[in-house]
């Protein structure tokens, strides 16, 4: 499976740069400030293509003394900077992490539970952009309840350690499943992927009904337990319909491979339910095949995909995809918020409707729909057709107009010479009467 070029996700600004290299030189410094130098390593490690230019412009900085590893901040997550205990929990172990956060396995000593504590990077603890989407995940999970959802069971702050408690669930990232499924040459079974992707469109269904889109539906944000039950995990990009946006429209917040369009092109007022159809469409998408939807060697042309290709039917990678699957993914992935499902629920159930043979709103593609895409697809040549057929539409009309104009000459010519022959009638009768 392709590895994203960019990072998962991109924090809120009030002033993002329009050139692409410039922004990733900013992204390089919150990096810089985040994690210090392991973390500026490792967000050079996920942008192959411009790391050069990114590298030299950063050892400029350097040289001018405004880059200084000794000043940047300690990380919270480091383990001599982690206490034993935080609070009523006693860490037992780092689950992963994220841009923002860390995942600590965690016993709570009161009820001798097991969790999993989310800890916000000390870099990001000093941000107030960076608490308030802390918090705003804390305030998006605490008010949603489903099987399929991770529950939140406190949060708070500790000696200056900022924390969320959430259910542990012990299993494997669907990420891991399918890069695990790819190395033995294989692909998940398409009914159990579909199984999971119903059960999490519900999921975001409950979610979304609360007034909360997730805005990072992706793989390795999908959890599959021990019982066998997908759940959908980290609200950290979470966005509230009630509340306004604080990004910048031109900004792009995601992860790139399974964003939607609209998040592609950073409109944020348009993000709503149906990007959540479209990254879930996404994932499913990838689970079903063994990789994302689009890829590109840079953002760029990742992103130029999005919005202008079609990926390649699931069936066309994984001819085992059941055509009627193959036609829901499709419906998910359309680019048009318009035709994709009008709601998660409506996702789910034509998910539902694959799993128990019934007919499915998503049909193929007809005859026009193809045409169409076809020439989104290869514009030049749609475009030679287009020239063509107009031509052949005009000289046909030309044709046409001089049938018609010769046929009207004629009419005129045949009445002309029946009034004639009726004049010579009449003369011919006053001759005879004579």
């Amino acid at each position: 499976m392709d590895s994203p070029t960019t990072p998962d996700t991109a924090p809120d600004a009030d002033d993002e740069p329009t050139d692409p290299l410039e922004a990733r030189l900013v992204e390089c410094l919150r990096r810089h400030e985040l994690g210090g130098e392991p973390a500026l390593a490792e967000f050079l490690k996920s942008v192959p293509a411009d790391r050069a230019a990114l590298e030299r412009r950063l050892e400029m900085l350097r040289g001018l003394g405004l880059l200084q590893p000794s000043e940047r901040p300690a990380r919270i997550d480091a383990p001599a900077a982690l206490p034993e205990t935080i609070g009523d929990f006693r860490l037992l172990g780092r689950l992963g992490e994220g841009g923002m956060g860390v995942v600590h396995l965690a016993e709570q000593i009161s009820l001798g539970r097991l969790v999993a504590l989310k800890l916000i990077r000390g870099g990001a603890a000093g941000s107030p952009a960076a608490v308030a989407r802390f918090r705003r995940e804390a305030s998006s999970l605490a008010r949603l309840r489903h099987p399929h959802l991770t529950a939140v069971y406190g949060a708070g702050e500790d000696a200056g350690v900022r924390w969320i408690a959430m259910e542990f669930i012990d299993g494997s990232g669907l990420d891991q499943l399918v890069r695990e499924a790819g190395e033995r040459g294989r692909t998940l079974e398409p009914r159990l992927v579909a199984t999971w992707a119903r059960d999490l469109a519900r999921a975001l269904a409950v979610a979304h009904e609360a007034g909360v889109i997730h805005r990072d539906v992706k793989p390795s944000n999908i959890k599959i337990a021990s019982d066998g039950r997908a759940r959908l995990l980290d609200f950290g990009l979470a966005r509230d319909l009630g509340a306004e946006t604080l990004s910048i429209s031109g900004s792009f917040i995601g992860s790139p491979q399974y964003a939607a369009p609209e998040q592609v092109r950073g409109e944020h007022a348009a993000v709503g339910p149906a990007s959540d159809v479209y990254g879930l469409g996404a994932t499913l998408y990838d689970a079903l095949t063994g990789r994302p939807p689009f890829a590109g060697a840079t953002t760029e042309e990742l992103f130029r995909r999005i919005l202008a290709e079609d990926p390649p039917s699931p069936r066309a990678l994984a001819p085992g995809v059941p055509r009627d699957l193959a036609c829901v993914v499709s419906k998910a992935l359309e680019k048009n918020p318009a035709h994709r499902y009008a709601t998660a629920q409506a996702f789910a159930d034509d998910l539902d409707a694959v799993l128990t043979d019934r007919p499915t709103v998503a049909k193929p593609p007809g005859p026009w729909l193809r045409l169409a895409k076809w020439s989104r697809r290869k514009p030049g040549p749609a475009a030679a057709i287009g020239v063509g057929v107009v031509a052949l539409c005009v000289a046909s009309a030309v044709f046409a107009l001089d049938r018609a104009r010769a046929a009207d000459a004629r009419r005129a010519e045949a009445a002309h010479e029946i009034a004639e022959a009726g004049r010579a009638l009449e003369r011919y009768r006053a001759l005879r009467a004579a």
